[in-house]
């Protein structure tokens, strides 16, 4: 599938925003009395339902014929993550 350079640049400089804005916004969250690892388990969360849906319907069969090994893996990267978050 090719993609064209437009589709690219936009979604680079998306991205580009959006890690400009996460400090901002942690921030203000922090301000108002919001814990850290809740914030950081909230941007795990909204992260998720954003790309989910989009390797779901992308990579369909290759979810689908993972093994049970790599589930596991994927279960221990996501624990270490969430560690990380919490000691941090």
């Amino acid at each position: 599938m090719e993609i064209s350079r437009t589709r690219l640049l936009l979604s680079l400089c998306m991205g580009i925003v959006a890690v400009s804005f996460a400090s901002i916004l942690i921030r203000f969250a922090q301000g108002a009395g919001m814990p850290s690892l809740s914030i950081a388990a909230w941007r795990l969360i909204f992260a998720s339902a954003i790309l989910l849906p989009y390797a779901w319907a992308t990579r369909r069969d290759e979810i689908r014929d993972l093994s049970g090994k790599e589930w596991v893996l994927l279960a221990a990267s996501g624990l270490f993550l969430g560690l990380h978050f919490a000691t941090w």
